[in-house]
């Protein structure tokens, strides 16, 4: 809990438009999380061994229902997670802060209406609930196949695979 605590003030000045623009406040949860909670919704960081190794996951203060920030982005941005790339010339502490302004701007961007508490697009519009066992059959395909082009696409970050099965299973 001592890292995250050393490591909170450098998290809040990184999420600091996300927290003015939402009133959030920022708190280490434990050993491994940091939360940004409102009166209307909450994200918790869920911060691996490595700290650049980060985890997102979101809910409404209304509801116990959490969603992965990952899957959010994968359906609001056309399947492109357009992930920032850790920088070895640069310090862990730079790198994180780094990681932590992209999922703020992608928070922005992708996420205002949950950020406001309102998630019955992402539920009802985007499907999220149906994305979210389409991708756990995704995991199970490329952990059981993982020769197939499609397994080996997705594992170096080709989200194609995960985009065309998904629009030929909703039919979007």
């Amino acid at each position: 809990m001592d890292a995250l605590n050393i490591l909170l003030p450098l998290f809040a000045n990184s999420m600091s438009e996300v927290i003015c623009r939402y009133g959030m406040e920022a708190s280490v949860v434990d050993e491994s999380r940091i939360s940004l909670k409102s009166a209307l919704s909450k994200i918790v960081f869920i911060f691996g061994r490595d700290p650049q190794d980060i985890s997102i996951f979101m809910s409404s203060t209304a509801s116990l229902q959490r969603v992965n920030f990952l899957y959010v982005i994968l359906l609001r941005n056309d399947f492109s997670p357009d992930p920032v790339r850790c920088d070895p010339s640069l310090s862990v502490e730079e790198n994180v802060s780094r990681l932590l302004r992209d999922f703020q701007r992608k928070l922005i961007a992708h996420c205002d209406d949950l950020l406001r508490g309102d998630f019955s697009v992402l539920f009802e519009r985007d499907k999220y609930f149906e994305f979210e066992e389409f991708m756990k059959g995704v995991y199970t395909a490329t952990a059981t196949n993982p020769t197939d082009k499609g397994s080996i696409r997705f594992r170096q970050g080709d989200w194609s695979y995960v985009r065309n099965g998904w629009r030929e299973k909703s039919g979007q």
